[in-house]
């Protein structure tokens, strides 16, 4: 691949996806009844980037040079025999006397070409290394080549990965960047076996196609499998770069992130507004209709009666306690009056709910009746002969019972 077809590549790869598919989209446009979106303008653009990524693979095909087997018109397997009659041929159709000295340079190559085929050493090094192997003039066995064919390919891969490390360090790190460093590795893993594979012509154990790239290119030798390896590496990692931004945009991921929060918040808001408005109207409805002066919103002051009655209630709740609490007759008197009190005040159907009458109407009232309220303030006796009244402290008459229940509270004369 040479320094002026380098650049028209990346040119190409630069330029032309973009415009093969605006180009695409304003011939569809018209003739669709959707409207395009992005996601049309990715696949269209994947499929216009694997276009042109198999239309490279098919020209680093055709441009792969030929081999010295491929001159001579014979197979990578022929033997000795063969490579002689082959050459014998070569020699009748293209000798510098018969073409002319325009095909001089092709025969002396074929010629150079078939002198080294003929050394299996030679020939070895040429299956893997290609016709450079021509320039080692110190190589005499397989451990030289080895080396020296190594040290040549190790030039490729260190200038491969410094191109990589500096495609990340500045700013080309994405979510493809593994693929591109996977394909790397893959590629020099693969180069290896193929220089350290058997040789096609060889009888040993190994099967001659023992790799996928001899059953796809069956008339190829190993280093031209390495040459078209070298190309796929570079058109594979370009075409990753020009789809990574397409297919995975920067900031994608947090911003579905951020909207996923955005929604959670949302939904945590509702539910806050809900529970505010259920507990508002708790309130409410357990708030007093007029607590406060319309006129001037300073809640009102209870009356006497009202602070009275609260008194007298709260006095007897306390009576009421202690007297669960302490035991003895009075607690056992107060238990009996709880009991009838329930039985009585069972609800009733039809006539016997009529006939019924309700003996005692509270059993905070029968208490009442039997045992005064210590905690109640003297009172006037009734008049006595001669019509002086007596101070009997603690003193009281025992209420009529009244019908229905009222919440425990005693009466006195």
């Amino acid at each position: 691949m040479g320094l002026l077809t380098s650049g028209a590549i990346i040119l190409g790869w630069q330029y032309l996806p973009d415009f093969a598919t605006r180009g695409i989209i304003q011939l569809i446009k018209p003739r669709v009844s959707f409207p395009i979106t992005q996601w049309h303008y990715r696949v269209i653009f994947s499929l216009v980037v694997l276009s042109y990524l198999l239309h490279n693979f098919f020209v680093a095909t055709l441009g792969t040079p030929p081999s010295y087997y491929d001159l001579l018109k014979v197979t990578p397997e022929v033997d000795e025999s063969g490579l002689k009659s082959a050459f014998r041929t070569f020699a009748k159709r293209n000798h510098p006397d018969r073409v002319g000295p325009d095909g001089a340079a092709t025969f002396i190559a074929v010629r150079a070409g078939y002198e080294a085929l003929m050394d299996p050493t030679k020939r070895w090094a040429y299956d893997r290394f290609g016709p450079d192997f021509l320039y080692c003039r110190d190589c005499t066995t397989h451990h030289d080549y080895l080396q020296w064919g190594l040290g040549q390919s190790l030039v490729f891969h260190v200038m491969a990965f410094l191109v990589l490390l500096i495609f990340s360090a500045i700013g080309y790190e994405n979510n493809v960047s593994f693929w591109r460093y996977f394909i790397f590795f893959a590629l020099a893993i693969s180069e290896v076996c193929l220089i350290l594979s058997p040789p096609l012509s060889s009888k040993e154990t190994f099967p001659q196609n023992s790799h996928i790239l001899s059953y796809i290119f069956p008339t190829q030798v190993p280093f031209q499998h390495i040459l078209f390896l070298h190309e796929v590496f570079v058109f594979t990692t370009i075409a990753l770069s020009r789809l990574a931004p397409v297919l995975f945009p920067e900031g994608a991921e947090e911003a579905s992130i951020s909207k996923l929060a955005q929604a959670v918040a949302d939904r945590v808001k509702s539910i806050d507004s809900e529970l505010y408005t259920q507990l508002q109207a708790e309130l409410l409805s357990i708030q007093p209709s007029h607590s406060a002066d319309e006129s001037t919103g300073v809640p009102n002051a209870a009356d006497a009666d009202t602070m009275d009655t609260l008194t007298r209630e709260m006095e007897n709740m306390i009576i009421e306690g202690r007297l669960a609490h302490e035991g003895g007759d009075i607690a056992k008197e107060r238990t009996e009056a709880l009991r009838r009190h329930r039985t009585f005040s069972l609800p009733l159907s039809g006539p016997a709910r009529e006939e019924t009458p309700l003996l005692f109407a509270s059993p905070r009232k029968e208490l009442g009746a039997r045992w005064p309220n210590p905690l109640a303030p003297a009172r006037e006796s009734t008049p006595q002969p001669g019509g002086s009244r007596t101070t009997m402290p603690g003193t009281y008459k025992a209420p009529t019972p009244e019908l229905g229940y009222m919440r425990a509270r005693s009466k006195s004369c």
